[in-house]
């Protein structure tokens, strides 16, 4: 199982985070098959709402088109412990991510960087706590691996 697969939660105190996207709760799930990672990303953001986004991130270091972004393309490296992941319009590179498990494995640093949607630059440095490693089940109203992770509202 790749170092990344499993449950994380943001830990806010040691995350360095910028104005965009502000949050009061994160976790991330992320799945590995192949060369293939499935990052979910869940929340509370600071008006008390839930979000939750999915992305696919194809890690064969080459270009593949963005779902529901026309012209932008993402180009995911997975690594022995982590991914790199770069998004681009053009030649222009809009974001770039990294994301590093600790050797110990109970922590990952999600450094991001690039351009909202408002043309700002932004870069911020999350730090997860490992929640739990084994791969997650859906039993039709939440997620679970031994304990209740995520419950949606």
């Amino acid at each position: 199982m790749h170092p990344l697969a499993g449950m994380w939660t943001a830990n806010r105190s040691k995350s360095r985070r910028g104005l965009n996207p502000r949050f009061h709760s994160a976790t991330m799930r992320v799945e590995v098959s192949g060369d293939t990672m499935r990052i979910t990303d869940s929340g509370v953001n600071t008006s008390g709402q839930h979000q939750e986004q999915t992305q696919m991130v194809v890690c064969n270091g080459e270009a593949h088109p963005v779902p529901g972004a026309p012209g932008l393309v993402a180009i995911g490296a997975l690594g022995p412990r982590g991914l790199e992941w770069v998004a681009k319009r053009g030649r222009a590179v809009m974001s770039r991510s990294t994301y590093d498990v600790s050797d110990d494995g109970r922590t990952m640093t999600a450094t991001v960087s690039g351009i909202d949607a408002h043309g700002r630059l932004f870069h911020q440095v999350l730090v997860f706590d490992r929640t739990e490693r084994r791969p997650m089940k859906s039993n039709g109203s939440h997620w679970e691996s031994g304990q209740r992770v995520l419950q949606p509202e």
